[in-house]
């Protein structure tokens, strides 16, 4: 990774207009940023910080479009104040992901969880008979901001806004069920249950969104393997074939490698029911012999 650190506080427009910036990496010791620091810094993409960090000027992140993922470093003494700082200012989705380690130049960061908040956009209306302008707003993002709390989140409350999610956004949707499911942190089992059914009944869907993830792709599909969406040969087979009409070859090559590993798993499983009932019929055997 391509990783600018900042090391101390920044002033007001520290960095702003900053056009190269992909990805910055707060070091602990960085407890404040200035207003607009990062004001139209508009290839800004991901932003790792420790939750000491508390104190984030107004508009320091504004016109930074692309920014849409957040990792947390997380000491155990911090809270979310600036995580809450940064979704109050832009409306767009974001992939927040939590750590106990900071991130390294060389390899993947390891995630403690993850999730992902869907985007909103607020917009107005005009009634005329009635003289005056109301405000609406579209998409779930704005209700699983809510959730977000200085103190932690409120993971009850946010996996109950599925329900409302599914109908707004089907984008969103698969992203709030996948990542809930794959790292689930204070995850009911009736949540999860309700995510599986839902990611097992659009497979496709949830399949042609993690081909659009780029180099994630590989890791993300093997996540989605170890959820265990294909049941049956006949799943699996739907599975293949639509990969292959879709020409995404890598991923295809991944589905067969899972493939064979289920297979493996299957043979395995008879064989052990096989030696159980065996086992059964011996010790059956050995008592009334001993009778």
């Amino acid at each position: 990774m391509d990783i600018i650190k900042i090391e101390a506080d920044l002033e007001d427009y520290a960095l702003a207009e900053r056009r190269e910036l992909q990805t910055v990496w707060f070091l602990r010791e960085v407890s404040r940023l200035g207003r607009h620091a990062f004001y139209n810094c508009r290839n800004l993409k991901t932003l790792y910080f420790w939750d000491t960090l508390r104190d984030i000027g107004d508009g320091a992140f504004k016109n930074c479009e692309r920014l849409s993922e957040l990792g947390i470093v997380q000491s155990g003494e911090g809270s979310h104040a600036a995580l809450k700082s940064i979704l109050s200012e832009l409306s767009g989705a974001f992939l927040i992901s939590f750590m106990t380690e900071e991130p390294s130049e060389t390899a993947a960061p390891v995630f403690r969880n993850r999730i992902y908040l869907p985007s909103y956009l607020h917009d107005y209306e005009e009634n005329t008979e009635a003289r005056i302008i109301n405000q609406v707003t579209y998409g779930a993002g704005v209700h699983y901001r809510e959730c977000i709390r200085e103190a932690g989140i409120d993971y009850a409350a946010y996996d109950k806004l599925f329900s409302r999610c599914i109908p707004l956004d089907r984008e969103a949707a698969w992203k709030v069920a996948f990542f809930r499911c794959a790292y689930p942190w204070e995850l009911r089992s009736a949540a999860r249950k309700k995510y599986l059914d839902w990611l097992r009944e659009h497979r496709e869907q949830v399949v042609e969104g993690l081909c659009r993830e780029g180099e994630d792709m590989p890791s993300l599909l093997q996540l989605w393997l170890s959820l265990e969406p294909y049941q049956t040969e006949e799943d699996w087979k739907e599975a293949l074939d639509h990969l292959h009409e879709c020409g995404s070859w890598t991923a295809l090559a991944l589905l067969l490698c899972g493939l064979q590993e289920w297979r493996g798993r299957l043979e395995t499983g008879k064989r052990e029911e096989s030696e159980a009932k065996r086992t059964k019929i011996d010790r059956r055997r050995t008592n009334k012999f001993e009778f």
